[in-house]
Formats: structure tokens, C-alpha cells, sequence
């Protein structure tokens, strides 16, 4: 194996483990601030915890979204992976046919990897926005506490 397909692989591992990061955090992140207002009865700043919840939950699904499209990537392109090698008996070793069927499936691949860089954005983004609304209502929260 080449060495940068093994560097792309690290690359692509340690994506995932970020992704699995931030939707692990965003998910306790959402329980802790729900844990925060129980008991506790309506204030208008509380809306800024509803978006930063909201913004964690975007987060969390595009993540998920992410993974799935990844997954979804990998089976379609296994397939073009195993009627090159010849493992496809509807296609019978026939190369135009095998050329065909792969240009199809780099291009279904090609659009899944599109949709999936997209996906990681909006988690990215989400995640981080609904932290500023989290540090938001924080901050409005305490200087109302002093000023009463």
C-alpha cells in the first residue's frame, strides 16, 4: 500500500473520531443544559439556551448525516472496486460494460462525498454557534443576577 493512501486513511480515521467527538459533546452538552433549567421556572434569557440546544441538535444530526453518507460512499464504491477486479457476474468481464458501471459509481461516490463535506461543515458550524448562544445566555444570565 502506498503511502498516501495510508496517510489518507489516518486522515480520514481521525475525521471520524472528531465527528464522533462533537456529536458526543453536542448530545451532553443538550442533557446539561436541560439539566441547568429544571425546577426552574420561564425567563426570557432562557431562549438563547433554546437556540444554543437547537443549534447542538442541528449539529449533532448533520454529524450523523456525515457518517452515513461516509458509509454509504464506501459500500457504492466497493462494489465499482469489485467489478474492476472482475467479481461481478451480471457485468461477465465485459470491459465496456465494467467501464461503464464504474464511471456510474465514481460519479454516485463523487456526489455522496460532496453531500457528506457539506454535512461536516454545518456540524462544525452548529456546534460551534450554539457554543457562543450557550456562553450568551451564561454571561445575560449572571448580569442579571447582579443587577437584581
Amino acid at each position: 500500500m502506498s503511502k498516501s493512501i495510508e496517510i489518507w486513511k489516518i486522515y480520514i480515521e481521525r475525521r471520524e473520531r472528531y465527528v464522533y467527538f462533537l456529536v458526543g459533546i453536542s448530545i451532553a452538552l443538550i442533557g446539561y443544559s436541560v439539566h441547568l433549567t429544571i425546577g426552574s421556572t420561564f425567563k426570557p434569557e432562557q431562549l438563547i439556551l433554546l437556540s444554543a440546544i437547537i443549534s447542538w441538535g442541528i449539529s449533532t444530526y448533520n454529524g450523523m448525516r456525515y457518517n452515513e453518507k461516509g458509509a454509504n460512499a464506501n459500500k457504492i464504491d466497493y462494489f465499482g472496486v469489485l467489478a474492476e477486479e472482475g467479481g461481478n457476474p451480471v457485468l461477465a468481464n465485459d470491459p465496456i460494460l465494467i467501464k461503464m458501471f464504474v464511471d456510474a459509481i465514481k460519479k454516485k461516490v463523487d456526489g455522496k462525498k460532496k453531500g457528506q463535506t457539506q454535512n461536516y461543515k454545518n456540524m462544525v458550524y452548529w456546534f460551534y454557534g450554539g457554543l457562543v448562544l450557550f456562553i450568551a445566555w451564561h454571561l445575560v444570565s449572571m448580569t442579571i443576577a447582579t443587577i437584581q
